[in-house]
């Protein structure tokens, strides 16, 4: 069973992030012996966020699995071997269910994939962010979100959008405080955004796309990640795998 990294001198790594983008372009190196659970959010009756305004209508739960799959045939034309916790939109796992995929696989990261929304401005607000809970989730976050961020604001800003960085949070979500491995929750754009919205009509097998780009950010921020840190390593003896998260850098 793979177990969740300890990290040491984590501040230090965390400073050392703001060079993971730049690595992050050049070629993916092989991730062959890398197990990768990918967690496609909500399913079945819970669409997740609803787009609809009369023209388009979009369920986040389709996103979510499309991207999900594009990610899994990327990892694994890189070598790896990835899981996923649902591979249609009929079926919405527990989060029990969803983390017993991941744990009982060896798994070596778990990455939640979801797509944000927002209420208020919803017209105007746009932007990405990556949860975690444990420690060393943090790190997995820190990377994907280093590379995420820079890739997707490309386009929005082109467009005249201000694509926010909302940044790495806190988030008490049971199946990051379960897992037996770094996991994160990835919300890479807002589609209540109505520009947004029309650009994620399009599937991420189209060459392009926003859901394409979702993807391919993604599968960087998670080869940048298993770049600086060797999958594997002690459990710390805690609940999920992971050291308790009650001393800085961690979020109170």
């Amino acid at each position: 069973m793979h177990k969740r990294l300890i990290v040491p001198f984590l501040a230090l790594f965390l400073g050392a992030m703001v060079l993971a983008p730049a690595q992050a372009q050049g070629d993916l190196a092989g991730l062959e012996g890398v197990v990768v659970c990918l967690d496609p959010g909500h399913g079945g009756s819970d669409p997740g966020a609803v787009y609809d305004d009369g023209d388009i209508h979009l369920d986040e739960k389709e996103i979510n699995l499309d991207v999900a799959q594009a990610v899994r045939e990327r990892l694994e034309g890189l070598g790896a071997e990835v899981v996923l916790t649902r591979t249609d939109n009929d079926s919405n796992p527990t989060s029990e269910e969803r983390y017993t995929t991941a744990n009982d696989a060896g798994a070596d990261i778990l990455v939640s994939i979801h797509t944000n929304s927002v209420l208020k401005d919803a017209e105007t607000r746009d932007g990405a962010m990556t949860l975690y809970f444990h420690r060393d989730d943090q790190v997995l976050a820190q990377a994907i979100y280093d590379v995420m961020y820079d890739a997707l604001k490309v386009r929005a800003e082109e467009a005249g959008l201000t694509f926010t960085s909302y940044g790495v949070g806190k988030f008490a979500s049971r199946i990051l405080m379960s897992s037996d491995m770094p996991g994160t929750i990835v919300e890479p754009v807002c589609m209540s955004n109505p520009v947004e919205a029309a650009w994620l009509t399009e599937p991420a097998s189209t060459e392009g796309s926003r859901r394409a780009e979702i993807a391919d950010a993604i599968v960087r921020g998670i080869a940048a990640y298993l770049e600086a840190n060797d999958p594997g390593g002690d459990d710390g003896g805690q609940p999920g795998g992971g050291p308790p998260c009650d001393s800085p850098p961690c979020k109170k």
